[in-house]
């Protein structure tokens, strides 16, 4: 049921999104990178989407909310199909029931993907960031949801320092070390009524 859903949706994307030019100092070592409602001040989205494109080995990912769209989705799908190693930490359970089960509908397309997905159970995760090949880095206040990515006003610190990044990579690690992995054989046991209440959920993800 699940895949049909996604197929339908990833069918509607406008695959003509035009690409805007990168902006000039984004190569610098750090940079605030912002994030708007207007569709071509969305700089934040449009580097997420051109980093994780091109990753070659890895991409982490935490975020308290993870609720990506499906372009962001797709790509990171595309990702681990090719081997990139794709790692996604979300909290166990967050503060919104919605909330929980629209990031459950997207677990069983990650992992069948290939994909590695882990549940955060050490105290509550406020933790944001992406950090890509070990080399690129975002952290800040931006979610890796529709809300976040599309609509809301949001800021992130984006950085290729090498001590920074490493240092993001250890605590990706260490926060793993505090988190449950879900399995494939196991997830595909969880109860009907949560399979069906996570295929309902997709008609809202736009808004969550």
């Amino acid at each position: 049921i699940e895949e049909a859903f996604y197929n339908l949706r990833a069918r509607t994307l406008d695959r003509t999104t035009r690409r805007y030019p990168r902006r000039k100092d984004f190569d610098k070592t750090f940079h605030f990178v912002t994030n708007s409602p207007h569709y071509r001040r969305r700089y934040l989205y449009q580097s997420l989407v051109e980093n994780i494109r091109s990753a070659r080995k890895s991409i982490y990912i935490t975020s308290p909310y993870f609720i990506p769209d499906i372009r962001i989705f797709r790509l990171l799908r595309l990702a681990s199909k090719r081997g990139v190693d794709v790692r996604i930490i979300t909290p166990l359970l967050s503060d919104h029931m919605l909330v929980d089960l629209a990031s459950y509908s997207y677990f069983g397309l990650a992992l069948r993907s290939g994909a590695r997905v882990y549940t955060y159970i050490d105290q509550v995760l406020h933790a944001k960031s992406i950090l890509i090949d070990e080399s690129w880095a975002s952290v800040g206040s931006s979610n890796l949801d529709n809300l976040s990515l599309l609509f809301n006003y949001e800021g992130n610190i984006i950085s290729t320092d090498k001590k920074f990044v490493s240092e993001l990579v250890e605590h990706f690690h260490q926060d793993t070390a505090h988190s449950l992995e879900i399995l494939r054989h196991q997830w595909r046991h969880r109860p009907l009524w949560q399979k069906i209440a996570e295929v309902l959920t997709w008609p809202f993800h736009k808004i969550l």
